[in-house]
């Protein structure tokens, strides 16, 4: 009876001693079979460096990132219409809604704040997309454009514009599909960027942009229907933006600024 016990307890320290090295084994070969650490905040990368990340794409959108006002006589202070995007240092892309039927405008560029007026040189009712040119004293900042045929779901993308008149917003989200279409305000959208990153009243016409700070799409629509942002915004690809621009003789076909355009020779669609 004796030797039975002192078998049977035998046999458990073998049992512990395998199952140890089993999980011994897996951990070890879990911790080969982990991927690498990658840049762009991918898994692996500490948490301050993709703050860093986050931080340099803020500061970089913010310089980037206007906002468009209106004025007219009855009025003590300009009227907010939403936001916009400075490209090739003299030009302002924006939502056609933004800027529809607005009787006179000006752009408010931050970094440091400074207002300049602005003529609307080119405006497509059907794509929602309108680009304003202003005129500056000196050099301005100007986005990086990407390309949104190559956004895929599951990418990183940061929105901003000046959501409610707060200032610039920086929200992030990620992308949940790269072609959604639906129509909103009369118009049919197509193929439009479908992202989380929170979009508000106020941010309309602001820039849609990737991990590597690429504007890849102009923010456009939210899906509520009572004008909050709901979980769901909608970007305009800014492929189709640039195909506007080059079109309009706005932008080479090497992504660069064209011959400049009399602010006389686009009119605002009916």
């Amino acid at each position: 009876m004796q030797q039975r016990n002192s078998r049977t307890v035998l046999l458990g320290w073998v049992g512990v001693m395998l199952a140890a090295i089993v999980v011994i084994g897996v951990t070890a070969y879990v911790k080969r079979a982990a991927p690498k650490p990658a840049a762009g905040g991918r898994p692996g990368v500490s948490a301050g460096a993709l703050e860093t990340t986050y931080n340099q794409i803020a500061g970089a959108m913010n310089r980037i990132t206007v906002s468009i006002y209106t004025g007219n006589s009855g009025l003590t202070r300009p009227l907010l219409l939403g936001s916009g995007v400075l490209i090739y240092n003299q030009y302002v892309v924006t939502n056609y809604h933004v800027i529809e039927n607005a009787p006179d405008l000006s752009v408010t560029v931050y970094s440091p704040a400074t207002v300049y007026s602005a003529k609307v040189v080119l405006a497509d009712r059907a794509e929602d997309i309108a680009v304003m040119a202003i005129t500056a004293n000196k050099a301005l900042p100007s986005a990086r454009l990407g390309n949104s045929d190559g956004v895929i779901t599951g990418d990183m993308v940061f929105a901003m514009g000046n959501a409610f008149g707060t200032g610039n917003v920086f929200a992030t989200g990620v992308v949940c599909d790269n072609s959604q279409s639906f129509v909103a305000g009369g118009k049919n959208y197509r193929n439009m960027i479908q992202t989380e990153a929170p979009v508000s009243p106020g941010s309309s016409g602001g820039p849609l942009v990737n991990i590597s700070g690429e504007v890849i799409g102009v923010n456009t629509a939210i899906s509520d229907p009572q004008g909050q942002f709901n979980g769901v915004g909608f970007a305009t690809p800014i492929n189709r933006v640039l195909a506007l621009l080059q079109n309009a003789n706005l932008a080479d076909l090497n992504g660069g600024p064209g011959a400049p355009v009399a602010a006389t020779a686009y009119s605002v669609a009916a």
